[in-house]
């Protein structure tokens, strides 16, 4: 048990002392342990990949199992989910015992606990599921042994294959999640995903000749899974890193605590880059610089997603493309939203083009709607204060692209394309 902190928990603050001092209690518990409103760190947050019974299921498919080979198989399922539970029990359990509870009874108000103490337990907790944090690799690893030897003869054929899907659905593609957030750049993306959708009816890569493409998909695939299988524990303990580092309110930790994080996203967005370079020159032999630059524009776009999301001119444009209107308004609104289009895509290449110059010559990650004061000195803040003016620049071409739409219409199209198109903010 952490070290002074009071043995019994103390009254509940009452509203009649002001919910203001709650709620700046609450927030200040927030603040030092990061974590939300809704709850706090467990060790579910940091134990992953968890692979589930569906996706086990799923891999065992094309498999003709006897009776007896599908009861150990599921019996081998049932050992790898329960290590895990079990890992993740006794970890939350020896957190709870490191003042983990505390925390929960602070953001309650049955216990009252200064700033210093919520960081020392802070540390103890993250320091305990920094303990646990190999056993997800480890037995991920167990799963795929154990299930082979349950095998005979041809039942193995493709299995690796499989695992190897597998393990890039539970490792790689649960952090493509975070493709709405600013400092996303790729970390979660699949290019065999992206491959498979280009290549569907009527995309840039339908006509590619199969032949040629599978060599390079299956290197991009090994290389791709001995990553995931290298970086997956750092991946984890970087985040312990980062969170004891703010805790700790070390820059210097911090710092290198971001540097090692680059390092494992610099390896996947390179990996992809190479690949979808050489995808590209394979695009331009078969169907022109037209398909590889659709095929470019469909990976860059994957990588930095928050960037190219609808913004109002688009939607403005798809309305307008409904109504009953005359060739001159026609004309008018392609143009001006033809000449939105070449100088937003303008900007997003030029924001693209300085965040990753932060990434890969300085050590940092760098995006318009940071706060100034997490900005590293040096060259990242010009590129910060940059950044700033090419998202003021596009703020500016979506207002006057709104207002070229507008000067075409009567009073009444106005409104209504108005009200059609209202939505909640999006993010500059």
């Amino acid at each position: 048990m952490t070290a002074n902190i009071r043995s019994r928990p103390q009254r509940r603050i009452s509203i009649g002392c002001g919910q203001r001092g709650v709620l700046g209690l609450m927030l200040l518990i927030l603040a030092l342990t990061g974590t939300s409103a809704q709850g706090q760190d467990s060790a579910e947050d940091f134990l992953t990949p968890l692979v589930n019974q569906i996706q086990f299921t799923q891999i065992l498919q094309p498999i003709d199992l006897t009776f007896d080979q599908r009861m150990i198989a599921e019996l081998v399922y049932d050992d790898y989910r329960d290590a895990i539970q079990n890992a993740i029990r006794d970890a939350n359990r020896e957190a709870d015992q490191a003042g983990r509870v505390y925390i929960a009874e602070a953001l309650s108000g049955e216990r009252l606990l200064q700033p210093s103490q919520l960081r020392q337990i802070q540390r103890n907790v993250l320091r305990v599921y920094g303990k646990y944090l190999d056993i997800p690799d480890e037995q991920f690893e167990l799963l795929g042994l154990n299930l082979k030897s349950v095998l005979v003869d041809e039942q193995g054929v493709g299995l690796d294959e499989r695992i190897r899907a597998l393990r890039r659905s539970v490792y790689l593609h649960p952090r493509h999640r975070h493709r709405d957030y600013y400092e996303y750049a790729g970390d979660g993306v699949d290019l065999l995903l992206l491959v498979e959708e280009a290549r569907e009816e009527g995309n840039e890569l339908e006509n590619l000749p199969a032949s040629e493409l599978e060599a390079l998909l299956t290197s991009y695939e090994l290389e791709l899974d001995a990553f995931l299988r290298e970086t997956s524990g750092a991946y984890r303990r970087n985040r312990i890193d980062m969170r004891l580092a703010r805790i700790n309110r070390d820059d210097a930790a911090e710092r290198a605590a971001v540097r090692d994080g680059l390092e494992i996203w610099r390896r996947l967005f390179t990996l992809n880059q190479q690949t979808g370079d050489r995808i590209a020159e394979l695009a331009q032999q078969h169907g022109g610089e037209g398909l590889a630059n659709t095929w470019r524009d469909r990976v860059q776009e994957a990588n930095f997603a928050w960037l190219f999301t609808e913004r109002p001119p688009d939607r403005q444009y798809e309305w307008l493309q409904t109504q009953d209107l005359n060739a001159s308004q026609l004309t008018r609104i392609e143009t001006a939203y033809t000449r939105y289009r070449g100088l937003r895509r303008a900007l997003n290449e030029e924001a693209i083009r300085l965040m990753l110059e932060a990434r890969t010559d300085h050590g940092a990650v760098v995006y318009s709607m940071m706060a100034p004061t997490e900005v590293p000195s040096g060259r990242p803040q010009q590129i910060y204060r940059r950044l700033l003016r090419n998202s003021g620049e596009l703020t500016s071409l979506e207002s006057s692209t709104t207002a070229a739409f507008e000067e075409v219409l009567t009073d009444q199209q106005r409104r209504a394309m108005r009200l059609s198109t209202r939505r909640a903010p999006l993010r500059p």
